[in-house]
């Protein structure tokens, strides 16, 4: 399938290159499938990385694009996550089409995304290796084509090896992350604004690397 089993930024996926957090990665779940994300006939590619210091897991980065093509790009469907109110934060220059740009910072409750056979495997890795999976994340995500290629890639933080306490999930609107609280939460608005000024300096490389520049 082309995807390897271990990397460093920037990595291959297919035609483009993605890049990475400093760091030492490894390969935590692969797939490749046909899918309908875009209009013809193509064979996606999707890989998911784990990043681990000692006994601890740092980030995770997941990432989707083409792999192969036998008919002309005609573009990809709008994201929802790109005109979806309630984020931390959101820039949308173009969705939907051949081309594409935008990026968001949010919140997940990374625990129930284990119900997908992808993420089921990646944990399971990870569990094997007697590392914990955060209840909830902080992540950085791009929806980016350029009218040959597309790519899907998020970037999450695992804030609890940074010192935030695990806490119980009980819902969306519960959350201290969540955009109508963490206002109240100086310590992970400071955390937010970080990954914002990350996600604003990682654009420009991942537009790079959607050209296959690395």
């Amino acid at each position: 399938m082309g995807l390897v089993s271990s990397a460093s930024s920037p990595f291959s996926l297919g035609p483009i290159q993605i890049p990475l957090p400093k760091g030492n990665w490894i390969v935590i779940a692969k797939k490749a499938a046909r899918d309908e994300m875009t209009d013809g006939d193509v064979l996606n590619l999707s890989i998911m990385l784990a990043q681990i210091e000692g006994d601890a897991l740092k980030k995770i980065v997941s990432a989707s694009t083409v792999g192969a093509r036998t008919t002309e790009f005609k573009g990809v469907k709008k994201l929802k996550a790109c005109e979806r109110d309630g984020f931390l934060f959101r820039e949308t220059r173009a969705n939907g089409g051949k081309f594409q740009d935008c990026w968001f910072v949010n919140h997940s409750a990374l625990i129930k995304k284990e119900e997908s056979p992808v993420w089921g495997r990646a944990f399971s890795f990870l569990r094997t290796r007697g590392l914990t999976i955060p209840t909830e994340t902080p992540y950085v995500g791009f929806r980016m084509a350029n009218g040959e290629h597309w790519v899907t890639a998020r970037y999450y933080w695992n804030a609890e090896s940074d010192g935030f306490e695990a806490k119980e999930y009980e819902g969306r609107s519960n959350s201290e992350w969540y955009a109508d609280n963490i206002g109240y939460f100086p310590k992970k608005q400071s955390y937010v604004e970080k990954l914002k000024a990350w996600g604003a300096i990682l654009r420009h490389s991942l537009k790079d690397g959607l050209e296959g520049k690395p």
